[in-house]
């Protein structure tokens, strides 16, 4: 009888050139396996003729619950053919990283069909990265099978494991003034940010692991470019980098969060992805790679307003109405669909994202759920009348020389031409001169006119000495649909035209900061800023509700500006918070108290209302209220999460949505702004817990 080859068993062992893939070990000598071969009658010793192996290999990759940040369940068939099995792995590169070849971590029983990939055995597999792994049989001889096949696993990291979505994208628009002449010195309050920036918010990971010293970094590129994290060379120092870059000041974030990073090198309608990723531990210390599986869910896209303009983030806005909807726990919002979450109501959904859009379908079938739906721009402040300064081409001084558009009764027809701008100060009426005549702003007109672009502004005017301040009323007495049209002659780049606000994104666009988010307002703090209590104090910067109560309490060191029109200071430093420029106005304004607002309150007569309601109201000759000019400082509290200002008090806004009889119809200018079905009527206990309490529901509470 003779003895077969003496079969040495591999374990647990890798080439010299593989050691980087950090499972090494040492060669060992498995026991010794011997089988005796009988040659054939009638013949000598014989090497025996083996059969080819048949092998399916490794075909299924491992569950995700079979699978942490340092382990892998392995499955493959058995091969009972065969002499053992041999496990392959190797880890893929990241990025630049070169390829690393296969190398041999376990030889098993001919008859194992798994296989536990972890640190028992060897050193493990390292945190967020991806292996590619397979199974060969073996013969006697030792010859492997001709299979081929592999599978590919990513581990689990911090991220894939942690990430909860963001709480808030905070983007704003430079603010760009309107015919200004400094640009740095423009009509607004000290703390307001007048350059373009991002601000995003992230939700606290939850994830085995994290703890205080676990750091994170924010990571940007261009929108859809890859995130590679070993291209990167330095810091994000310009808005129009096209590499991979460090968010400046947010590259040591630790512990679970929320976690805050603010970038200001972006510039208007330029698109970024944004990237938090985490530190590896031991044995790596680099940072995790975006995971492979679902990668757009980790990207936090972001396109920067135009000027004067702020971003209402899909995601953002989710957050912040299911967190108010679902309870205090938020379990009820998804992280993996934009932050949704079952809702009970009706109009949880939006039927298109504008009146020219087709329907939308987001995928949620016949579910009840609160989906904003989309992402979209919407003006940083008020609509204002774009009156017309003599150094920008006014003519409204006598027979058509130059002067500023601007007076205390309609103008005449002997002065202004074509495309200039008048404004009212007496009732806060907007004129357009066109064909030779003052066309009031509530009158209809094509978005086609010549110069019908020019009527309105967004850009807050210059804060100037005295006698040449340009700051810009409220545009008021506008019917709903000459509104829109407004919006319509000034469309934004490829976005195409603007249009009003529906219900549901003014609702969404309105909402106060939220804990650990910019301005956030405590319950003492909305007190303060809130209308309707007449608490207010205008250092506070609060709400406008131009009321009396609060402008008398500015007291008698602070006179007002007896000058002209363009004299009038708003910064109460100078005079009063109130002034002509500001004066058309409705409420009931009768505290005389204070000698300062008497004498003004006298020398500003007839102050009409604000807004056009289809009925006349009569003008008040010696009480009023007043509206702020867009982007005043004394309403710069009065700033949503979303960085836009004035949407509650100081003058009403349209909103898309119709209503007739208590019940709500389809918008005859909106299809998609559709309250068919809405009975007003029934939401009294509402409308009776509201005005009881109406902190508990500041986003409805108030005049949109």
């Amino acid at each position: 009888m003779t003895k077969g080859p003496r079969i040495n068993f591999i374990t647990r062992s890798l080439a010299p050139s593989l050691c980087a893939l950090s499972l090494c070990a040492c060669e060992q000598l498995s026991t010794e396996v011997t089988k005796e071969f009988k040659a054939p009658s009638g013949t000598g010793s014989a090497q025996k003729t083996e059969p080819v192996i048949i092998y399916a290999g490794m075909t299924v990759a491992p569950l995700t619950s079979e699978i942490t940040k340092t382990s892998a369940v392995l499955h493959f068939s058995d091969a009972t053919d065969a002499a053992k099995i041999n496990i392959y792995c190797r880890k893929m590169a990241e990025g630049t990283e070169v390829q690393e070849d296969y190398g041999l971590i376990d030889t098993l029983l001919p008859t194992a069909i798994s296989y536990v990939f972890d640190g028992a055995n060897h050193e493990g597999l390292i945190q967020a990265s991806q292996y590619m792994c397979k199974a060969n049989a073996v013969s006697e001889s030792g010859k492997l099978d001709a299979n081929t096949v592999s599978i590919t696993f990513e581990t689990h990291g911090i991220v894939s494991e942690g990430f909860r979505n963001i709480s808030l994208v905070r983007a704003l628009g430079p603010i760009e003034g309107s015919d200004v002449v400094d640009p740095t010195n423009l009509d607004l309050d000290s703390s307001t940010s007048k350059v373009a920036e991002v601000r995003i918010i992230w939700v606290p990971f939850q994830a085995a692991g994290v703890n205080g010293s676990t750091q994170f970094k924010v990571v940007r590129v261009p929108k859809g470019a890859p995130i590679d994290l070993s291209s990167i060379r330095g810091n994000c120092t310009s808005a129009t980098s096209s590499a991979a870059c460090n968010v400046l000041g947010c590259s040591a974030l630790f512990g679970a969060g929320p976690h805050q990073c603010q970038d200001l090198q972006v510039a208007p309608l330029r698109a970024y992805d944004y990237f938090i990723t985490a530190k590896r531990a031991s044995p790596s210390t680099s940072y995790e790679p975006l995971p492979s599986v679902n990668p757009d869910l980790y990207r936090v896209s972001v396109t920067i307003p135009p000027a004067n303009m702020v971003l209402l983030h899909r995601d953002s806005v989710n957050y912040e109405m299911c967190s108010i909807a679902g309870a205090a726990s938020y379990s009820s919002i998804d992280p993996k669909r934009h932050n949704s979450c079952a809702f009970g109501g009706n109009f949880g959904l939006p039927i298109s994202t504008g009146p020219d859009k087709g329907a939308l379908n987001l995928g949620y079938g016949t579910a009840k759920v609160y989906d904003l739906g989309y992402s979209m721009f919407i003006d940083r402040f008020e609509a204002a009348c774009n009156w017309t300064h003599s150094d920008q081409g006014g003519q409204c001084g006598a027979a058509m020389t130059p002067g500023n558009c601007f007076g205390a009764n309609p103008p005449g027809s002997t002065v202004g031409i074509n495309g200039n701008v008048f404004y009212d100060t007496r009732y806060g009426k907007c004129f357009l001169k066109v064909g030779g005549f003052w066309t009031p702003a509530s009158v209809p007109m094509d978005p086609s006119t010549p110069n019908f672009d020019k009527l309105y502004t967004i850009a807050p005017g210059n804060y100037l000495a005295a006698s040449d301040r340009r700051v810009r009323p409220p545009l008021v007495h506008i019917g709903k649909t000459q509104a829109n049209s407004v919006c319509q002659s000034q469309p934004v780049g490829t976005f195409g035209k603007k249009r009003l606000l529906r219900r549901r994104e003014f609702v969404a666009a309105a909402a106060w900061p939220l804990r650990n988010e910019p301005n956030y307002q405590s319950s003492d703090g909305l007190l303060k800023i809130q209308p309707e209590d007449g608490l207010g104090d205008p250092n506070d910067r609060p709400c406008n509700d131009w009321r009396a109560s609060k402008l008398a309490k500015i007291g008698t060191g602070y006179n007002f500006n007896t000058g002209s029109f363009n004299a009038v200071a708003q910064d109460m430093a100078r005079s009063h918070v109130t002034s002509l420029f500001q004066n058309a106005g409705f409420g009931d304004y009768t505290d005389n108290s204070n000698p300062a607002i008497r004498d003004a309150n006298q020398r500003l007569v007839n102050a009409g209302t604000l807004i056009n309601t289809g009925n006349a109201w009569n003008p008040m000759t010696t009480a009023y209220s007043t509206a702020l000019s867009i982007g005043s400082k004394w309403s710069a509290s009065c700033t949503s999460r979303y960085g836009a200002q004035d949407l509650i008090g100081n003058v009403l806004e349209y909103n898309m949505d119709e209503m007739q009889n208590n019940m709500g119809k389809v918008s005859s200018i909106d299809y998609g702004a559709d309250l068919t079905g809405f009975n007003s009527a029934a939401q009294k206990l509402t409308e009776d817990m509201r005005a009881a309490n109406p902190l508990l529901y500041p986003l409805i509470y108030f005049n949109n």
